[in-house]
């Protein structure tokens, strides 16, 4: 693997270098935007050559964003200026950003021991095929060009304005960014009307998620060219969960087919009419619309996730995927809803670990299960789980996700009485929390792993003082499942600081 991501250093240098040849001859007879935009070109390319020569921790994101300016240029210049000479080469350099975005676009997963299912893979009974699952980027980026060129030559036939710009680029955006909004909206507005919540909302580098009770705001500046959003909302209630949630997974697509439907209408009316200039950035909106409501309606894998397709096959079948869908939407509605870890289907939480759910999404079937125990009072069952979950971390390179970390300091302290792996762990811990979005929730759930760490290495006093803040937090968290259990967590860890407290006295 170190030598195909050194072959692209090589990759990404020499597109540097071409972008910074072409710049000075752009300089003659255009604006100068034009050496400006190129010379932008060239720094990102440069910029991933260098952090990938360097193993960088921001390798991934500068490479696949070269990745993806490869192939937009290449397809770009091959579909508007079509030159005679070098379209075997631009091919070659398209092929080289697809096979960028396959080599940098998941994380590899490096076993140490014994390597765990990878979770990219089909999945018996998911719905999708491994060679659909591998081309399903490819036919989205040959529509995106066909379909641009069918309406450049239709606005050529009908006189319509084809004045070319690095603004095209801006546009595409545009339309990209207007695309993803409405077809998560799509999402989102089903779940509201069928008794959904929304906690998650994603649109390209835009991205508000429900914390605590509050919404938060970020904006990723490296996101702006995924081209990826994401609409996650949870259900108030689990009644009739199956129809509610294929329905609400479906209007993504089928809001993507009705905007776009109404693009090619006024894309087909444009002639003699006001928005006749405004052609092009329709013709994007409603080539990306139409792709990703077809392309949506196929079951297909990407990475780790399913498209809406695959998950409408999966909702209609009886079952275990069924019962996982629901189980999923439980687990993220204890965020928001009276629902807490101990009302898990625990029964479908051991069976899909290692089945269904893979890799990262096995580990945290294990972390769920240590939930649902811990919720429960069964201590013991919870510090199996819990010991299941460090395995498979020790096993792979597999890390749970941020919010984890205090909860493995204190499950190893509080329930499995081991102070060197608690420490272990909060060394971790530390080393991670400047990488996190939730840097505030999890300074304050850290008062809470601190006081077990604490207690179980007998700073007795210490952990007292820590327990009366973590007590303090737990009382401002909102009414919800998960902050009720995370009291409950608290309260356990109270009783066993008074009792050793006592044995002092």
């Amino acid at each position: 693997m170190r030598t195909v991501r050194l072959s692209f250093v090589g990759i990404f240098a020499v597109a540097a270098a071409a972008c910074l040849w072409f710049a000075p001859g752009l300089l003659h007879g255009l604006p100068i935007v034009f050496a400006a935009t190129i010379t932008a070109f060239a720094a990102v390319f440069a910029t991933a050559a260098w952090t990938v020569l360097r193993s960088s921790t921001t390798l991934r994101r500068w490479a696949i964003a070269a990745s993806v300016l490869l192939v937009l240029l290449s397809l770009y210049v091959l579909t508007y200026i079509r030159p005679e000479h070098f379209a075997a080469a631009l091919w070659t350099s398209a092929a080289l950003g697809y096979a960028g975005l396959a080599v940098f676009g998941r994380r590899t997963v490096e076993a140490t021991v014994s390597k765990p299912k990878p979770a990219d893979t089909t999945v018996p009974g998911d719905g999708t095929s491994a060679w659909v699952s591998k081309i399903a980027a490819l036919i989205a980026a040959l529509g995106a060009v066909e379909g641009t060129a069918h309406w450049s030559a239709w606005a050529w036939r009908h006189r319509l304005p084809l004045h070319e710009s690095p603004t095209i680029y801006l546009q595409y955006l545009a339309a990209v960014m207007l695309v993803l909004f409405l077809h998560e909206g799509g999402h989102a507005l089903a779940g509201l009307m069928l008794r959904m919540k929304v906690v998650t909302f994603v649109v390209g580098p835009f991205r508000w998620w429900m914390e605590d009770g509050r919404w938060l705001f970020e904006f990723r500046a490296l996101d702006i060219i995924s081209f990826l959003g994401g609409a996650a909302v949870v259900p108030a209630d689990m009644e009739n969960f199956r129809r509610r949630k294929f329905a609400q997974v479906a209007a993504g697509p089928v809001a993507s087919l009705l905007t776009g439907a109404l693009a090619v209408f006024a894309i087909l009316h444009a002639p003699d009419h006001a928005w006749a200039p405004a052609w092009r950035v329709l013709a994007y909106f409603a080539t990306i619309s139409l792709i990703v409501a077809f392309l949506n309606f196929i079951p297909f894998k990407m990475g780790s996730a399913y498209s809406d397709g695959a998950k409408l096959y999966q909702l209609r079948r009886d079952g275990l995927w069924a019962d996982y869908h629901r189980l999923v939407a439980a687990i993220h509605a204890t965020k928001v809803t009276e629902l807490r870890p101990r009302d898990y289907d625990i029964a479908t939480v051991e069976r899909a670990a290692g089945t269904i759910a893979r890799g990262a999404d096995e580990l945290n079937m294990h972390l769920c299960a240590y939930a649902h125990y811990l919720d429960n009072g069964q201590l013991a069952e919870a510090r199996t789980a819990l010991l299941k979950a460090e395995a498979l971390c020790n096993a792979s390179s597999l890390e749970p996700s941020d919010q984890w970390y205090a909860e493995f300091v204190f499950a190893m302290a509080f329930v499995g009485r081991d102070a060197a792996a608690a420490r272990r762990w909060w060394n971790r811990m530390m080393q991670r929390e400047s990488a996190s979005k939730s840097k505030t929730h999890r300074q304050h759930a850290r008062l809470v792993s601190r006081c077990a760490l604490l207690l179980s290495e007998g700073r007795i006093a210490e952990a007292a003082e820590a327990w009366e803040e973590a007590d303090a937090w737990s009382r401002q968290l909102p009414k919800a499942g998960a902050s009720d259990a995370q009291r409950h967590s608290i309260q356990l860890l109270g009783h066993a600081l008074h009792e050793r407290l006592g044995s002092i006295a």
